[in-house]
């Protein structure tokens, strides 16, 4: 049984689904039939997977991982057909999305640290971790503008708010706080 998480459709007949175990499903036909993508095998590529986002139908990624364990971003540059994972942060990642065919940027957190921030400036090989020191779990990255990003901190009910594409961060409290 799947359980999932993130559905993402490049156009209306080629889309991707992911979830709890790790599995990636493709779809060429509309979502009619379904094909397991390959994922390479290390310790983390089964770990739950909580958004997928693609640049273009050639590159995409995935993000997830699992509480005091680890974050993983799994990335494919063959269409969705086989998929690399590699653990990139102490905390779960909820979010990733490209700003451009280099830059990529995602977010997690869990209740102990606070928000996670990682950046990758070569299409998603390498990835940077970084900790702004807020309280709350890292939900979504919504840009408003190119270069300001909101993200709901969960629980905290609280936004971290960053003008500089997610350098520096500000927190805002929530409307009903």
């Amino acid at each position: 049984t799947l359980v999932l998480f993130t559905v993402y459709y490049l156009d209306s007949l080629n889309g991707y689904l992911a979830g709890y175990s790790g599995a990636l499903l493709k779809t060429t036909d509309a979502g009619n039939t379904w094909s397991l993508s390959t994922i390479d095998t290390n310790l983390t590529s089964h770990f739950p997977i909580r958004r997928l986002v693609f640049r273009s139908p050639q590159f995409g990624l995935a993000c997830g991982g699992v509480i005091d364990i680890t974050a993983v971003v799994w990335q494919s540059t063959n269409f969705g057909f086989n998929w690399k994972a590699s653990s990139v942060a102490a905390e779960p990642l909820y979010d990733i999305k490209y700003l451009d065919t280099q830059r990529a940027l995602g977010c997690g957190g869990d209740f102990e640290y606070g928000l996670n921030i990682v950046r990758s400036y070569d299409g998603g090989k390498q990835w940077t971790y970084e900790n702004p020191a807020l309280f709350g779990i890292g939900q979504r990255l919504a840009f408003r503008t190119n270069y300001e990003v909101w993200i709901p901190l969960g629980f905290s009910q609280r936004w971290a708010v960053s003008t500089d594409t997610a350098h520096t961060f500000v927190e805002v409290s929530a409307p009903d706080s």
